[in-house]
């Protein structure tokens, strides 16, 4: 298999970071751990964006030097990177001395190649503001960032002939040679590809802007800023070794899989970058652009005051909890919505409910039944198309095709299954082989998704893999989701100790409140009138258990579900139930749980289903707990 290179775009060193920084990174590093935990050969690169007219004001402003300037802004970045346990193998600065002399050697080579010619830029110019702006970026006429006057100059600059190039971009996008994703990016690229595009001016005169590098067959220019970023990834494989001590992989000899936001991809990193990839001889990368967030509805904006500052939210919840948010809450691709209400949900029911308490108890019954050791023999192998090894399956694969969601929900469906299991079998009172085939099976399936959920939360993972004493057999890597891992295996010794995740408290859970979900609508008022409700007013309400049968999502919405449930034998004991649980439970989830129902409710059509019926549950949308019984009972039995 071909080495893996993966990039980021590297950032504008000016920026302070933010959760649109954090979220491409994270997305990069998941696929780097990922592939690394299967022995492929990995560089991953991300990096400071330094040259620039922004850059130059900001030292100027400060007294300064551009370089110093940077030396201190970079810092912004790279303690975010290492706070948020990004496993980069090199970080690029484009002011790097290598870097600088790659560029210029780029030009020289293009220039010889006839690939760079002199011309003249019309352009409309801000004196003040010392900057050229195009007719689309003018606000009324005018300078976009004082609103003064622009004029029209027309100076001497060099051009990179791109428009020759792009009829044979289009021609290599639809083979797949430069491949663009989601298949909705790669539209909008081709969509734009046919309007016109001028050749690319890659130059600035010095006399207005000198932090630039500067052209090497003309010293009054310096190259235009996009035209040196572009380069660093390439360039940062030739000079890697001096800052990581490793050689990383050939770029041609490399699948290069580039991750960024939908914001930068047109048309500088699908228009512009692509082709100078193609003037240079060089191999076309795998784009993968990903959407926006905004934060409880509304667009991140410095003047809302609504920036989401990963350094607090990890302050305050965790690094892991953060990064498990982000790929875990919204489709990668897709515009996501940022909550602390729905970042406290995914950790209180996923983290801590789901996954966290199924690690405490396989540890606290071993601990209580075998002496703390966990022997494999009983283990009970799953047949090859059984559904947790097709869990096992379905989520790598959706890691390696750029679906984090889809690979979460699958590995937190696997750990839901390991909790129903122990729920069914009973362990604590089993007989003594039902036990150790229960508690050996479940570990076991759950040290492999543990496996695979490490490139997402690896802190939270190495602290798992602790307490189930399995730290042995994942050296095997890959291997373990293998049945001959488990034959050779060796005994685990457990520890137990505080809650894997902690839950957090919220007002919600400090006064809960019971309600009914059919479509998610909050109870209005106070739970019960102060003077009570009579007998006779309770006994109207049919409240009965019922078996969830099946479960779907509702399309075109993201919290309703379709229950098919059943309480009693007969055929007209099974109904339809629309329930608003779908952002705390997945469709699987559900599934062979015995609940309570409103059973003589009025059939009311939500989103086009007829409901006939209302499940419970108890807390609010982000700490919602469906209402379950306890124990063994039949469907259909009066709750009262």
């Amino acid at each position: 298999m071909r080495p893996l290179v993966i990039t980021t775009p590297i950032y504008y060193v000016n920026d302070v970071p933010h959760i649109g920084h954090a979220y491409t990174t994270i997305a990069a590093d998941v696929l780097a751990r990922h592939h690394r935990n299967f022995g492929r050969t990995v560089f991953f690169l991300t990096g400071t964006d330094e040259h620039g007219l922004k850059v130059q004001k900001a030292a100027a402003e400060r007294g300064i030097e551009p370089k110093k300037h940077c030396d201190e802004t970079v810092e912004r970045f790279m303690s975010l990177w290492k706070r948020l346990n990004i496993s980069n193998d090199c970080f690029i600065r484009t002011t790097d001395p290598e870097h600088i002399r790659h560029v210029q050697a780029a030009l020289d080579d293009l220039m010889k190649k006839n690939e760079i010619y002199e011309g003249e830029y019309e352009g409309s110019y801000c004196v003040p503001c010392e900057q050229y702006w195009t007719d689309k970026d003018l606000v009324e006429g005018n300078c976009p960032s004082c609103r003064r006057q622009v004029v029209k100059l027309t100076e001497k600059n060099y051009f990179f002939r791109m428009k020759n190039r792009l009829d044979q971009l289009v021609d290599k996008i639809n083979a797949g040679e430069l491949k663009i994703i989601p298949e909705e990016r790669k539209n909008e690229v081709l969509g734009s590809l046919r309007s016109p595009h001028p050749d690319m001016c890659i130059s600035r005169a010095k006399n207005r802007l000198a932090w630039g590098i500067p052209l090497p067959f003309d010293r009054d220019f310096v190259t235009y800023v996009w035209f040196d970023a572009l380069l660093n990834y390439p360039s940062s494989l030739t000079y890697a070794p001096r800052l990581t001590g490793n050689r990383p992989p050939a770029w041609d000899e490399s699948e290069v899989i580039h991750f960024i936001g939908k914001d930068i991809l047109i048309p500088a990193h699908s228009i512009y970058w692509p082709t100078m990839l193609m003037a240079m001889g060089l191999s076309l990368p795998k784009i993968v652009a990903h959407g926006w967030w905004t934060v409880e509805g509304q667009k991140m904006s410095k003047s809302l005051g609504n920036v989401v500052d990963p350094n607090e939210v990890v302050q305050t919840h965790g690094v892991d909890a953060f990064r498990y948010f982000l790929l875990r809450e919204v489709p990668f691709g897709l515009d996501g919505d940022f909550s602390i209400a729905s970042m406290v949900g995914r950790i209180n029911h996923d983290l801590a409910d789901e996954f966290g308490n199924l690690v405490g108890r396989i540890c606290a019954l071993v601990r209580q039944k075998e002496n703390g050791v966990l022997n494999l023999e009983s283990y009970q192998s799953d047949s090859p198309d059984g559904i947790r090894f097709k869990v096992l399956a379905e989520s790598r694969q959706a890691t390696e095709s750029f679906q984090f969601s889809v690979a979460l929900t699958s590995l937190f469906g696997l750990f839901a299954r390991l909790n129903k299991k122990i729920n069914d079998e009973r362990p604590w009172e089993s007989a003594e082989d039902v036990r150790r085939k229960t508690l050996a099976t479940c570990a076991v399936d759950l040290a492999r998704g543990i496996f695979l959920l490490s490139a997402y939360t690896p802190a939270l993972a190495d602290e798992a893999v602790k307490r189930l004493g399995c730290g042995e057999w994942f050296k095997q890597g890959p291997k373990i989701l293998e049945d001959d891992a488990v034959k050779s295996a060796g005994a685990w010794k457990v520890t137990t100790g505080e809650p894997l995740v902690k839950k957090v408290e919220t007002k919600s859970e400090e006064k809960p409140v019971a309600k009914a979900t059919a479509d998610g609508a909050q109870p209005q008022g106070p739970a019960a009138e102060p003077g009570g409700i009579d007998i006779t007013d309770f006994q109207k309400v049919d409240l009965r258990t019922a078996r969830i049968l099946a479960a779907e999502r509702i399309s075109g919405s993201d919290k309703l579900l379709r229950l098919s449930v059943v309480m009693g034998g007969a055929e007209e004991d099974k109904r339809e139930i629309v329930a608003g649980i779908g952002k705390r439970y997945e469709p699987d989830q559900l599934i062979g749980k015995t609940v309570v129902v409103v059973a003589n409710l009025k059939p009311r059509k939500v989103f086009g289903v007829e409901s006939c019926g209302m499940i419970l549950a108890a807390g609010d949308e982000t700490t919602l707990h469906v209402l379950t019984v306890d124990g063994e009972i039949q469907a259909g039995i009066r709750v009262k």
